[in-house]
């Protein structure tokens, strides 16, 4: 991706997003990273390169976006009927989706307490028990954990004794060692943190980002939570903070949906391998760049993490 100031200026899409009721006017760039993500007003607008994904991929993230909304689970909406409109900006083609801006704020440090954790829970487990009821349609794609682009991040590793690649490797086959049958495999969400997802005035947790959508085993899903959450700065304040989360998370999560203990056990290979996918992903975006101090901070835990779950799955 180009240097933010390039996409900063969106009033020629003005015709383009007018059915949207986009006021492109007073669009500010809030993130680039890999979407454009442009806050207009009561709305936000996101612009995904079609190179990175392409029409049926978003069509299908917001199919079952909506479908959740539908069906009451706490999701951000979709505005303008939910087509992606093709946009050119620069000469790079995207896909345009808005939504409404929800009305709340990010999770306070003096809010990450027990009681949160099962919210955090029960929203999951609303999203997984309600999204078994999707209805699959022949006309889009529900790619699975190991097709989506972000699986191939290991591409990314370095040839070193680390032995990366070959690691990874190891994890995946692991993990397809694991049944997937209706009761435990299907769509998630598989990106829940607290960057997100926002509160409303009633505490209500309403989650947002939906692209990494795919299918996969609800434990990953809920293992993805742990492992954002085990990084939030105020989890610190707890000892064996991992196990405190979880055990509240688990009474919100199973008023709604069930994971067998077995499947519970394997948690630690999870966060394996979401450790090994945020690494590739940082070398991927950051390739040969000078990094920051936090930037390169944030790469050292991860590697550090890295190191550490290895030796206790090899234990």
């Amino acid at each position: 991706m180009a240097e933010k100031q390039k996409y900063r200026d969106i009033t020629h899409l003005v015709a383009v997003l007018h059915p949207l009721g986009v006021n492109v006017e007073s669009a500010q760039l809030i993130r680039s990273n890999t979407n454009l993500v442009y806050d207009c007003g009561d709305r936000i607008l996101r612009l995904t390169p079609a190179t990175v994904r392409d029409r049926v991929d978003v069509q299908t993230e917001i199919d079952w976006l909506t479908f959740l909304g539908r069906e009451g689970v706490n999701v951000v909406q979709v505005l303008g009927g939910g087509e992606p409109i093709e946009l050119a900006i620069e000469q790079e083609v995207f896909w345009g989706i808005c939504f409404k801006k929800i009305q709340g704020a990010k999770i306070a440090a003096d809010q990450w307490k027990t009681a949160h954790f099962e919210g955090l829970g029960d929203l999951l487990g609303q999203l997984h028990k309600i999204g078994k009821g999707y209805p699959i349609r022949s006309d889009l794609s529900y790619r699975h954990w190991d097709e989506i682009p972000e699986f191939y991040s290991f591409e990314y590793f370095p040839d070193d004794n680390r032995q990366l690649r070959r690691l990874h490797n190891e994890v995946v086959h692991e993990l397809k060692r694991l049944p997937q049958e209706a009761a435990n495999y299907g769509l998630i969400h598989y990106d829940v943190h607290h960057g997100n997802y926002l509160l409303t005035s009633e505490q209500k947790i309403v989650l947002f980002d939906f692209e990494l959508v795919c299918q996969s085993w609800y434990i990953h899903d809920v293992a993805t939570v742990l492992y954002y959450a085990c990084n939030h700065p105020a989890s610190k304040q707890y000892r064996s903070f991992d196990e405190l989360f979880l055990s509240h998370f688990w009474r919100g999560y199973e008023q709604h949906n069930q994971i067998s203990p077995y499947e519970k056990e394997k948690i630690p290979l999870f966060l394996l391998y979401r450790d090994l996918m945020v690494y590739g992903y940082l070398l991927q975006i950051w390739g040969n760049k000078e990094l920051s101090q936090q930037e390169q901070a944030y790469q050292t835990r991860v590697e550090s993490s890295i190191a550490a779950r290895r030796m206790i799955l090899d234990g």
